[in-house]
């Protein structure tokens, strides 16, 4: 399971029995048991590069039998909610010619359907396509840009990149995320603050936030439904770890 930050794999990390831990310049790695099954949990950093670099690294270091993208997502449509855990369906990418997409393992979505259906009390279970960008979506019109030229119900900057290395190699890959925010929500601008490398400028951010105060509200808010949504995802992820 690949996630992009710390805080997207951290509820699973903990239901784990780690056996090693590696940080070796690429991205960290969790190696242990979970709910009985072999478990590789892989933080690979923001953005195309370190997804990239951190999937071609893990593939040909370890035996994998799937290949999850796991985290957090940015909702399009109105209809997907904080909390609700996304099963994509398909994966596209801005920086892709329109139209190319990546159809995700069949077997391993209704795998996650199944498992759903069973945490339909707990967790809400959407599906949708995921469009892949490599700048944080930060305004709403940006947001219905997106959806419409994408057609697409939800934003992430990782999970189509780390598709396209898995599939190549020929193993089965499924896209998981939890939304984070909603479609009629502003974010700080992180878009303005971030590298298309994934790196923070870090005295661009505190320029930002010194010039715009009123974003520290808009990061405690984000900050409080990241919470939310890794609490669910990890719901969803440790039944569906039991179920594989």
């Amino acid at each position: 399971m690949l996630g992009a930050m710390a805080r997207e794999v951290a509820g699973l990390r903990r239901l784990m029995v780690v056996e090693e831990v590696r940080r070796d310049g690429v991205c960290r790695t969790w190696r242990g048991r979970c709910r009985g099954r072999d478990v590789l949990l892989v933080e690979t950093g923001i953005g195309q590069l370190r997804a990239e670099r951190a999937a071609a690294h893990v593939l040909d270091n370890f035996a994998f039998t799937v290949v999850l993208s796991v985290g957090f997502g940015g909702a399009l449509s109105s209809g997907f909610r904080v909390g609700d855990v996304v099963l994509c369906r398909a994966l596209c990418a801005d920086a892709e010619p329109a139209g190319e997409s990546l159809n995700l393992d069949r077997e391993l979505l209704g795998l996650c359907r199944r498992v759903g259906g069973e945490l339909h009390q707990s967790v809400k279970i959407v599906e949708g396509t995921c469009v892949t960008v490599g700048l944080p979506v930060c305004r709403v019109q940006h947001r219905r840009e997106l959806a419409r030229n994408c057609n697409a119900g939800l934003v992430d900057m990782e999970s189509y990149w780390i598709g396209r290395i898995a599939l190549a190699r020929g193993l089965p890959f499924l896209c998981i995320r939890c939304v984070s925010d909603s479609a009629e929500q502003e974010l700080p601008a992180f878009d303005r603050v971030m590298t298309r490398e994934g790196k923070w400028r870090v005295g661009a951010t505190a320029s930002h936030f010194l010039r715009n105060p009123w974003n520290v509200g808009r990061l405690a808010r984000l900050k409080a439904q990241g919470r939310v949504a890794g609490k669910q995802l990890t719901v969803f992820l440790d039944a569906l770890v039991q179920a594989l």
